[in-house]
């Protein structure tokens, strides 16, 4: 199993937590709002963490969900 790593970014005052993976080129990043896969082909690990991340965030906020309720929901913090 590859090494776990820790992210935590803050995007529209809403801190996001988790953490991400690279195995065989693949990076897996699992939140509190889901779990995301992408290919790395050869960006920084760490940057396109960061980007899946807010992507998770993005669609979470774009389903429609208040942004008071789905920061319970999800348990990230202000």
């Amino acid at each position: 199993m590859a090494d776990e790593q820790s992210i935590s970014r803050v995007f529209n005052g809403v801190t996001l937590t988790g953490t991400y993976t690279l195995q065989d080129g693949i990076v897996t990043l699992r939140t509190a709002l889901g779990n995301k896969t992408a290919q790395l082909l050869g960006s920084d690990l760490a940057t396109l963490a960061s980007i899946m991340l807010r992507e998770l965030y993005q669609d979470m906020t774009s389903r429609g969900r208040s942004s008071a309720k789905s920061q319970h929901d999800v348990g990230v913090s202000v």
